[in-house]
């Protein structure tokens, strides 16, 4: 199955990974090893609010890791 990225998908890649190796270490290993992501996560809460997303960007993201295997 091919997944499909919007355009700002490697911008969005960078700012996450910007954002993560800027953490304390705690975070880290949590946003590194995570095999979920909840959207009422604390962490991921406070990651796309710093990153500025939209409630569409977001919806977006999670149809689209539905799609995963």
């Amino acid at each position: 199955m091919t997944h499909t990225l919007k355009p700002d998908s490697q911008a969005d890649r960078e700012a996450v990974e910007a954002l993560v190796a800027g953490a304390d270490q705690n975070t880290k290993d949590g946003w590194n090893h995570a095999s979920t992501f909840k959207r009422s996560h604390p962490l991921f809460i406070a990651a796309v609010e710093y990153l500025g997303w939209s409630e569409e960007k977001i919806d977006d993201l999670f149809i689209l890791a539905a799609t995963f295997e």
